[in-house]
């Protein structure tokens, strides 16, 4: 080999090392990109010294190229871009598809394909799912903004499914009234497993109102003539009906009160690990028939079953179906049901 041959061998050499050690990002596919042009540089730059060298110069840099095309598709696709950031993730940097993100200390804001674009609050915990079409929030509080998508994009926590084509809207991650997520839409519309939310809508709707007391009629004008004092017997205060229509509701608030205590201290259980206690506290929310959670228990108690009970799920899933035949669960459920026994 001629001294021009081995030069154009370094070389090539050279730029085929830097091209396979990249990490992806938008700073390590600028550099391939420089070592593949001054490689190519070189090699029509150098006088072959005869028709041999100058065609093994030619297929030299087509296997560089070649390699480079691998190396290239090899790399993980992001599916998410920083966008903002003042933590440890830098602007820029490009996420795959399953990756966890955690915000730390700081605030981030992503970007997703078509445009979406995602602002985690400090200490939150997202995963990337479906090429960046779906969106876990494990933890903390998301900022959504969707416009016009052909589409939905979607956005999970715990049980809670959110869907949209275009709006701005924040999930936080356990904030409900219920335990469950809490979602807020500012603008456009959105669905929360199945229910729709428009702007200024939040979900979910468990909190009951209490009736304020009515006004008391302004005090009479003294003339010097005190008025006559008029007695309202206890027993017809008692039974007004707007003091009736308020004991009603606080009683309503007291049950909703105790339905959540039962369903956290199952939420506590499961994370525990102790399925079956966690299962029996769901029981006794499912006990009271009118109770404005049982949608959610019966859900959570076939979800729960499914990895310790098969049977016992199915049956949970039987009576989800029997109950609520459009619920937000009737995927799961009628999964159960059709598995062989």
């Amino acid at each position: 080999m001629t001294t021009n041959d081995q030069q154009v061998a370094r070389a090539l050499e050279k730029a085929l090392d830097e091209v396979t050690e990249q990490p992806d990002s938008p700073e390590a596919r600028a550099r391939t990109v420089a070592a593949l042009q001054a490689a190519m540089t070189n090699v029509a730059a150098t006088p072959p010294a005869g028709r041999g060298a100058g065609r093994w110069a030619l297929a030299a840099g087509l296997a560089l190229l070649g390699a480079a095309g691998l190396w290239w598709q090899a790399q993980p696709r992001g599916v998410a871009r920083v966008v903002a950031s003042s933590g440890t993730l830098k602007v820029g940097h490009r996420l795959a598809d399953a990756a966890v993100v955690e915000s730390g200390q700081a605030a981030m804001t992503l970007e997703l394909p078509r445009g979406v674009k995602l602002q985690l609050q400090a200490e939150t915990s997202i995963q990337l799912r479906d090429e960046g079409a779906r969106v876990v929030v494990r933890r903390g509080e998301v900022a959504a903004e969707v416009t016009s998508l052909d589409a939905p994009f979607f956005l999970e926590s715990g049980d809670t499914q959110v869907s949209t084509r275009g709006a701005r809207l924040k999930v936080k991650a356990g904030a409900g009234c219920d335990g469950r997520a809490e979602v807020q839409v500012s603008e456009g519309a959105a669905s929360v497993n199945g229910e729709k939310l428009a702007a200024g809508e939040a979900w979910p709707r468990c909190a009951a109102v209490v009736a304020d007391e009515p006004p008391a009629p302004p005090a009479p004008e003294l003339t010097g003539v005190q008025p006559e004092r008029t007695t309202v017997p206890p027993e017809r205060s008692r039974g007004t009906p707007e003091r009736t229509r308020i004991l009603i509701l606080q009683k309503d608030q007291d049950r909703l009160a105790r339905q959540n205590e039962l369903y956290q201290q199952a939420v506590t259980l499961q994370r525990a690990g102790d399925v079956s206690g966690a299962v029996k506290k769901l029981e006794a929310v499912l006990a009271d028939p009118g109770s404005p959670m049982a949608e959610t228990a019966l859900a959570q108690k076939m979800k729960w079953l499914s990895a310790k009970d098969r049977p016992a799920a199915q049956e949970a899933a039987r009576e989800y179906l029997q109950r609520f035949p459009m619920g937000f669960g009737r995927a799961d459920a009628e999964t159960l049901v059709l598995e062989p026994k």
